[in-house]
C-alpha cells in the first residue's frame, strides 16, 4: 500500500513539473497612466457652530444659524439631494482660565457647550460657486473646511488614463525585453491595480464682495499590470 501511495505521489509531482515545463517564460510589469480634465463640480464642506451656557442653548443657536444657511443653499439652486450632514457634534467647554489647581481626580470645570453641524453641498455650476460662498456666509455660516473639486462623469477620463497604463507597461515590457535580447509574445493576464482623481491645483482668495475660486485641473491617475509571454527573439 505505502509503495502505491508513493507511486501516486511521485506521478503528481512529475504532472507539476511537466506543467511548469510548459509554461512559457513570462515578464510581469506595472505602468501608470495620468489623464487631467478641468472640473465641472465641487463639493463645499461648510457649517454652523453655536454655543451656549447648556447643552440646549447651544443646539438653540445652532438652529438657529443653520436654518438661514439652508434656506440660503435653497435659493442659491442647490437641490435637496445635494445637501449633505456631513457631521453633528455636541461638546462641552471648559475653563482655561482657572486660577485655583484642581485637586487629583477633579475634572476641568465646563463653562458651556459647543454645538456644530457640517455639510457637504454639491454645486454643479462651478460659475456660481463663489455666489453660493458667499451667500451663506452671509446668512451665518461660520465653518468653512474647505472645497473639493470632481466629475460629474469621470469615466472618459477614467478610461483615457487606463489605456495610457496600458501603453507605459507595453513600452516598459519592450525596453526590458529588447534588453534581455527577446521579444515580447502574446499578453496573458492583464490586471487593473488602482486609480483615482487627485486636485492638481486649488486656490482661493477673497476679493471685496465674493470669493474668488480657482479650480485647477484634475489628475486621474490609473496603474495596471501586465503578464506578457517573452520568447525567443
Amino acid at each position: 500500500m505505502r509503495f502505491l501511495v508513493a507511486i501516486a505521489v511521485l506521478a503528481v509531482g512529475l504532472a507539476g513539473t511537466a506543467r511548469a515545463q510548459d509554461e512559457p517564460a513570462a515578464l510581469v510589469v506595472n505602468g501608470q497612466g495620468v489623464s487631467t480634465a478641468a472640473p465641472d463640480m465641487a463639493t463645499l464642506r461648510t457649517g454652523v457652530l453655536g454655543e451656549g451656557e447648556s447643552a440646549g442653548d447651544a443646539i438653540d443657536a445652532l438652529s438657529a444659524g443653520l436654518d438661514p444657511v439652508m434656506a440660503a443653499l435653497a435659493e442659491a439652486g442647490i437641490a435637496p439631494a445635494d445637501i449633505q450632514t456631513g457631521s453633528l457634534q455636541l461638546s462641552p467647554v471648559y475653563d482655561d482660565n482657572e486660577v485655583e489647581p484642581r485637586g487629583p481626580g477633579t475634572p476641568p470645570r465646563i463653562v458651556g457647550y459647543r454645538a456644530e453641524s457640517l455639510l457637504g453641498v454639491r454645486v454643479r455650476d462651478l460659475d456660481a460657486l463663489s455666489g453660493v460662498i458667499d451667500r451663506v456666509v452671509t446668512e451665518g455660516a461660520n465653518r468653512l473646511d474647505g472645497i473639493g473639486f470632481g466629475l460629474a462623469d469621470p469615466q472618459a477620463a477614467e478610461d483615457a488614463a487606463l489605456a495610457a497604463a496600458v501603453e507605459d507597461a507595453m513600452r516598459r515590457a519592450a525596453v526590458m525585453a529588447q534588453a534581455a535580447g527577446r521579444r515580447l509574445g502574446p499578453i496573458l493576464e492583464v490586471t487593473e491595480t488602482g486609480g483615482g482623481g487627485q486636485p492638481m491645483m486649488m486656490r482661493a482668495a477673497m476679493e471685496s464682495d465674493a470669493v474668488a475660486i480657482a479650480p485647477g485641473e484634475l489628475e486621474i491617475q490609473q496603474q495596471v499590470r501586465l503578464r506578457i509571454v517573452l520568447a525567443e527573439d
